[in-house]
């Protein structure tokens, strides 16, 4: 009869420990684990909205500085002028190298014939893409083809060797 009691009794004692010591804790837990997670996500989203508003802030106004400077220097001359006159595409570049050099973000910037023939650029290189198939009807090629008297971009990953050699001559 003492051992079901002691049994009894150990069961209670068992009870209760499960009932006012671990099921608390385990909810205290699992209510701290929601906060914390509810805290970390706003804070990730927050972070990340400030983010993402600077990245586009930066870019747009990076672009425009470009664009803008694009049409001031086709306003300068005829590109028709840009094939014939050497002294015509010597003076635009140094334009565009003194504009190029006064930005914080500088860009590889080309002015292309309509065979996409560098007629004017940043760089003594032609750019990947014109030694790129260019009879291709997709991505920056296709862009310029849809709008040949717009300004076309494209943002791509730095490289530090850049594309071929050309001909400025």
């Amino acid at each position: 009869m003492t051992d079901k009691r002691q049994n009894h009794f150990r069961d209670d004692i068992r009870r209760t420990f499960i009932t006012y010591a671990l099921v608390p804790i385990l909810l205290i837990s699992i209510v701290f684990f929601i906060l914390m997670i509810t805290y970390w996500n706003t804070s990730v989203f927050k972070r990340n909205n400030s983010s993402r508003e600077s990245v586009c802030l930066s870019l747009s106004t990076l672009v425009d500085n470009y664009v803008k400077e694009a049409e001031d220097i086709a306003a300068l001359c005829d590109i028709d002028q840009l094939h014939k006159n050497k002294v015509t595409r010597q003076a635009l570049s140094t334009v565009l190298y003194k504009f190029t050099n006064q930005m914080a973000d500088s860009a590889e910037v080309y002015v292309l014939d309509a065979d996409f023939e560098p007629m004017v650029a940043t760089l003594n290189t032609k750019p990947d893409f014109v030694s790129a198939e260019t009879n291709a009807n997709w991505g920056i090629i296709a862009r310029m083809r849809n709008s040949p008297k717009d300004s076309v971009y494209d943002f791509v990953t730095g490289s530090d060797e850049p594309g071929r050699p050309m001909d400025l001559a």
